[in-house]
């Protein structure tokens, strides 16, 4: 049996027979490119680089212009953070030498707790220049993208702020004095060691 045909002479698997086969042309499948002078291309690329140095160059003297003033900042706040410091540290160490006689002779109670007092007094006297030394490197402002400027300004507040919250605690019990501290420690070695 034979398949019916299809209507306006089609077979079923292609056109119809009498159709001459579609041939493609051999050759190149796209067209052929248009090429640049050697010239222009280099014209291209010397005005593509010129302009890239003459920009790294523009952006290289505004960066010196702005890390200039932030240096000078951080500087003031380092000079502060480690004045202040220093001054609380010789208060509190001379007033400790002071003491330590009379705190190994007398014995605990109220009188050794009045010996501590003197040295929570030592405490409240230089926690204010701490605070002031912490509020000028908190306004220091550094631009984000100065990472190790601003790593810089990041390590004198965390230390700062270790050391106001320490003569808080001085203030509020002078004993504290004389419990370890070795993050401080830690923070201002890191700081101060050069």
């Amino acid at each position: 049996m034979q398949p019916p045909e299809e209507p306006d002479g089609l077979d079923r698997l292609g056109p119809p027979a009498s159709t001459p086969p579609e041939v493609l042309e051999q050759g190149s499948e796209r067209p052929p490119r248009r090429r640049r002078p050697r010239w222009l291309t280099g014209r291209v690329s010397l005005g593509l680089g010129t302009s890239l140095a003459v920009l790294l160059a523009g952006g290289w003297a505004v960066d010196a212009r702005l890390r200039g003033p932030e240096r000078e900042a951080l500087a003031d706040c380092a000079e502060s953070a480690e004045q202040s410091s220093s001054a609380a540290q010789r208060r509190l160490a001379f007033m400790s030498d002071y003491v330590s006689p009379a705190l190994y002779a007398v014995p605990a109670g109220p009188r050794r707790d009045g010996l501590y007092v003197l040295v929570a007094g030592a405490a409240r006297d230089t926690r204010p220049a701490v605070q002031r030394a912490l509020a000028t490197c908190r306004d220091t402002d550094v631009a984000w993208f100065h990472r190790a400027l601003r790593r810089e300004r990041e390590g004198y507040v965390a230390y700062l702020a270790a050391e106001a919250d320490r003569l808080a605690g001085v203030s509020a019990d002078g004993s504290a004095y004389y419990r370890d501290t070795p993050d401080l420690s830690a923070l201002r070695a890191a700081l101060f060691s050069s």
